[in-house]
């Protein structure tokens, strides 16, 4: 056998199809009821597929596309895992049906039998590389075949738990460990002379460094580079980052295997050194950032994984999290600064901040302890974000100094190209084999988007609007809340209410800075529309409005705030619930202010007396006349 192999990833619903993952393994037509298509890809080499279910699962379980259709509407959550597949390479040196009778075996003992459904597809297009996909259920089945839990709650730790042990480490190293365990039983049972092992070579106490597995795309570009290499009768030399690595790490083993039959004692510290002389391009911290963001992202590192992973760090979840903790953090400290004030003038008056006059002092002090507990973890998490956000930096940077130097490799040309186009054109090599023509690179990457595209502007004016719009009924609903908690003299209440209020005029502080640029450029757009008199305007639904009124052919601003007018008086009036009544009074009262600031800009303005106009025209006319 020329290697071990054993991997596993987890097929995800938020970027990935159970039903086309099972498709493209198995080069079976699957209908996907989740999107209507039928998934169809074709396949070199026939594959040989099967299906293992334990013994309550129901009858279609072993019905390829009931059965992922079925997975992929049990499972709800939009990133929702699907199924967890399993690749294995297979010994070359026997037969395809002890191939098989290997991959059913070790499949019935480690999967079917401990619940989960095996879809089970062997590849043998590359006679050297004979291998099993194996798909996997990640909800097991109730006794009765219905689906069960993925998770129950533990009433004792009030927290969920897994039902099965099938996602964790050691049982993932279990399954890694019997399948080498079958294979070397499955040599000596032919009296094959071979052996192989699921530890790593550092384990195994061999001085060897692994190769790194390519990708299919780069596997792809390295193959197509070999025979372009055979053709013109010249030396291949990889050109992809992992591919160079794997050659100069095979250049390493031969070193190192040459070493040790000379004897020559060489230190730990002598051979790190000899291996930093021979790294590729990389610096030792470019290949550190490499590996923890192959590790967030849970794959291999390319110019558009590294940009996807800082558009991420910049605007996504983790970020909102840490500016929401400051948010919480400056609220709580307003509300004991302020309640302070209130006591060294008007002790009587703390319990408007949720305090209590007689025991304020230890109440302050436990209220600044919270904040700086708060503020501990807060730090934390920023030095943790900070960290990240640098790691993800270097990566960016490497990559895009790589694919600027592959491009290189490919184009000789004085065109300016960005690093996307630049890393487009190289993924169009590497799926097509071939050179897309420089003049149609900007367009190719235009058309295949690497990140998600910014909203138009009114969309972005009326979200954050509509933010704004939210916190001003929630600093109402805090504030209605807070007046009756301190009627009823509820401390904690009225603190948290106090605190709420002014978390969420921050919020409303952030949105209203954030939404000047926005509403500045949309202004911008609609003078095109209405000329500059639409400056006057600073209501950023109104703006909206006025921009959703682009289609109609009307005569001024004026005439299409009053059409907007009459439209909201009267599905105000239609308005069925509280928040749709509150949300039209709302825009309503800012048309009318609108309309009512055109009125006085209009009045401000000079206007022209068109009575002597018409005299002018007149006088000329008579004299005209009269010289006729």
């Amino acid at each position: 056998m020329s290697h071990y192999m054993f991997r596993a990833q987890v097929i995800n619903k938020k970027s990935q199809s159970a039903v086309a993952s099972a498709a493209y393994r198995s080069g079976q037509h699957l209908y996907s009821e989740r999107d209507g298509l039928t998934k169809n890809y074709a396949r070199d080499g026939e594959v040989e597929s099967f299906i293992l279910s334990p013994e309550h699962a129901p009858v279609w379980a072993e019905d390829r596309k009931k059965l992922w259709n079925e997975v992929e509407k049990v499972e709800k959550q939009a990133n929702a895992q699907l199924a967890r597949e399993i690749v294995f390479a297979l010994p070359k040196e026997i037969s395809n049906q002890e191939q098989r009778q290997l991959t059913e075996n070790f499949c019935k003992e480690n999967f079917s039998n401990e619940g989960m459904v095996a879809d089970i597809n062997i590849h043998r297009d590359k006679e050297h590389n004979p291998h099993a996909h194996v798909m996997l259920t990640v909800r097991p089945f109730n006794e009765d075949g219905t689906w069960g839990a993925k998770r129950i709650r533990n009433d004792k730790q009030k927290e969920s738990e897994h039902t099965t042990d099938w996602h964790k480490k050691e049982t993932l190293n279990k399954w890694r460990e019997n399948l080498a365990e079958r294979i070397n039983e499955k040599y000596h049972d032919l009296g094959i002379n071979e052996k192989v092992s699921h530890e790593s070579y550092r384990k195994q106490g061999l001085d060897k460094e692994p190769n790194i597995r390519l990708s299919r795309s780069d596997y792809q570009w390295e193959k197509r580079t070999k025979e372009i290499a055979k053709q013109h009768g010249k030396e291949y030399e990889p050109v992809t980052y992992y591919g160079k690595l794997n050659q100069e790490l095979q250049s390493i083993n031969k070193e190192l295997e040459s070493l040790q039959e000379q004897e020559n004692a060489i230190s730990l510290e002598e051979k790190s050194k000899e291996k930093g002389q021979q790294t590729s391009s990389l610096t030792d911290t470019e290949k550190a950032a490499m590996k923890t963001i192959a590790k967030r992202a849970k794959s291999y590192v390319d110019y558009s994984i590294a940009l996807n992973i800082m558009s991420d760090l910049e605007k996504g979840s983790w970020k909102k999290k840490i500016d929401q903790t400051k948010v919480q953090i400056e609220s709580q400290k307003n509300v004991i600064s302020k309640a302070k004030k209130v006591y060294d003038k008007q002790p009587s008056k703390v319990h408007y901040y949720g305090f209590n006059k007689e025991r304020f002092p230890q109440e302050m002090r436990q209220r600044i302890q919270e904040i700086k507990d708060l503020q501990s973890r807060h730090q934390k998490d920023q030095y943790a974000y900070r960290n990240m956000y640098e790691t993800s930096k270097v990566a960016l940077d490497a990559q895009e100094r790589l694919t600027e130097q592959e491009f290189q490799s490919l184009y000789d040309t004085n065109q300016i190209f960005t690093t996307i186009e630049k890393y487009q054109a190289l993924q169009y090599y590497k799926e097509h084999g071939e050179l897309l023509a420089e003049k149609d690179i900007k367009t190719h990457a235009s058309n295949n988007h690497m990140l998600k595209r910014e909203k138009p502007i009114h969309e972005q004016v009326n979200q954050i609007s509509q933010s704004i719009l939210i916190l001003d009924r929630g600093i109402k609903k805090e504030e209605r809340k807070k007046a009756q908690y301190v009627y009823n003299r509820d401390h904690e209440g009225t603190f948290q209410a106090s605190k709420k209020i002014e978390q969420y005029r921050l919020q409303k502080q952030q949105f209203e800075n954030e939404i000047n640029e926005p509403k500045r450029a949309l202004q911008l757009e609609l003078t095109k529309r209405y000329g500059d008199q639409v400056q006057t305007i600073d209501r950023p639904d109104v703006l909206v409005r006025l921009h959703h009124q682009s289609d109609r052919q009307t005569s001024s601003l004026e005439n299409d705030l009053q059409s907007l007018e009459q439209e909201w008086s009267e599905k105000e009036k239609s308005s069925g619930s509280t928040n749709a009544k509150a949300y039209s009074q709302n825009l309503l009262e800012g048309i009318q202010q609108s309309l009512m600031e055109i009125e006085h800009d209009n009045q401000r303005m000079p206007q022209r007396d068109s009575t002597k106009k018409r005299e002018k025209k007149r006088y000329r006319g008579q004299v005209l006349e009269h010289e006729q």
